[in-house]
């Protein structure tokens, strides 16, 4: 009696499901659940007993332990201003009313639209609590949604670049205008980081898109379409020049490290130029024995017959030299790479 399930008549996408669903509860609190996701035994007892006794708008769930000797707000400003702040809307156990009062729904985008949901709580958030236990168990799926690489991704971020400006002239507190400010230069990061898996009419529709958008910019509205195609164009031959200057001939295999997001850019650049991947290693036990776009991904673990292949890598990894060295990779053979900087768009 207590559980209700809501079917929609057509496939509505995450964002509208939520809102229907957030319209539709009828307890005072939500909490959000992913469909591969489930929570731990006795997390619900555990929740209930916290808010029970002290009534808060909000209670935030970095699904780890935490001590009890920092207090709730001391442990919010530490996390917010280290950008440790989860930016996950399960982690956000939320007061009905709340949502409500302050009109904290889910944008209609295809992806990350937790973001822009989190964005807003952290804006009218007052009264919290932490939950400091593990309370959940996520399954990695690569397939998922938010592991997505392609122009939906970058269409997404700029939507998200456009409603954090917005977020940004309507903020007068000082320390969430600089966290903003300092999400607003991580979302260009990845706009411009998706730009460079999107097809030459791909690229095409981002540019009108960016130039209908509310975004300011330092030069005036131009086309954007020569520039972006430029950016992965001097990104992707700077990726072949690196594989020939460390003599690679079509006998030698290429391995790809990590399945993250930079990895699979670097993938989807090697093969706009035809160039085979061997393999993906990466330490995540879940992706093993698995494929990614017709990959397969193997183990972390010392390999006896890859002394005559190349590692790629992107250079946020650079500090795993030694890990990576005892894959069984020459040193000579791991090609480090590190993607251009954006510098075409500025903000005023």
């Amino acid at each position: 009696k207590k559980i209700r399930i809501i079917f929609n008549k057509n496939n509505l996408g995450v964002s509208k499901s939520r809102n229907i669903g957030i319209n539709f509860s009828r307890g005072k609190y939500i909490i959000f659940l992913d469909s591969d996701d489930f929570f731990l035994k006795n997390f619900f007892q555990n929740l209930r007993d916290l808010i029970s006794s002290n009534n808060p708008e909000a209670v935030i769930a970095q699904n780890k332990f935490i001590s009890s000797n920092i207090s709730d707000k001391k442990l919010f400003t530490k996390l917010f201003e280290k950008r440790q702040l989860s930016f996950f809307c399960w982690s956000y156990i939320l007061q009905k009313k709340f949502i409500k009062k302050n009109k904290i729904f889910f944008e209609d985008i295809k992806v990350f639209e937790d973001q822009l949901f989190v964005f807003k709580v952290i804006k009218y958030l007052k009264n919290y609590l932490f939950y400091r236990k593990k309370y959940i168990i996520r399954t990695e799926n690569l397939s998922s949604l938010g592991r997505l690489t392609s122009y939906h991704s970058s269409y997404a971020y700029l939507q998200i670049l456009n409603r954090i400006l917005e977020l940004i002239k309507k903020t007068k507190n000082k320390n969430i205008l600089n966290y903003m400010r300092s999400k607003r230069s991580s979302a260009l990061n990845f706009l411009r980081l998706f730009s460079l898996v999107c097809n030459d009419n791909e690229i095409k529709k981002l540019s009108k898109e960016i130039n209908n958008s509310n975004l300011h910019f330092k030069n005036e509205k131009k086309d954007y379409y020569p520039i972006l195609k430029l950016y992965r164009k001097k990104n992707q031959n700077k990726l072949i020049k690196l594989i020939k200057e460390n003599k690679f001939t079509k006998k030698k295999r290429i391995y790809v490290y990590s399945a993250g997001l930079y990895s699979r850019i670097i993938i989807k650049l090697l093969k706009n130029k035809n160039i085979r991947i061997s393999k993906i290693i990466d330490s995540n036990k879940l992706f093993q024995e698995r494929t990614l776009k017709k990959i397969k991904i193997i183990s972390y673990k010392k390999h006896t017959n890859l002394k005559n292949s190349f590692l790629i890598s992107p250079s946020i990894f650079k500090k795993n030299i030694n890990l990576i060295k005892k894959l069984g990779f020459y040193k000579r053979n791991i090609i480090f790479f590190k993607f251009y900087k954006f510098k075409d768009i500025f903000f005023k």
